[in-house]
């Protein structure tokens, strides 16, 4: 029993990355090289129009990701 409360979860980093380049070139050659499960990544979902013009990481990434990609909304 835990009293009505959940477990806190915690996140452990191992390493974090600084680079430059196209993000969904970079992020999608990390996933290759790795033998991940998931791949999580947070959205703001602009909208169409904006999409249009600049285009979309987290698009671009589930359209050529083989591995499952999970969108997580971010708040504004």
């Amino acid at each position: 029993d835990i009293g009505g409360r959940m477990p806190e979860c915690r996140f452990i980093v191992k390493e974090i990355l600084v680079e430059t380049g196209r993000p969904d070139a970079r992020i999608l050659e990390h996933v290759s090289r790795k033998s991940y499960d998931l791949l999580v990544m947070g959205n703001h979902g602009h909208g169409p129009i904006k999409e249009m013009f600049a285009g979309s990481t987290a698009r671009k990434v589930v359209q050529a990701c083989k591995k499952p990609v999970l969108l997580v909304p971010l708040e504004e």
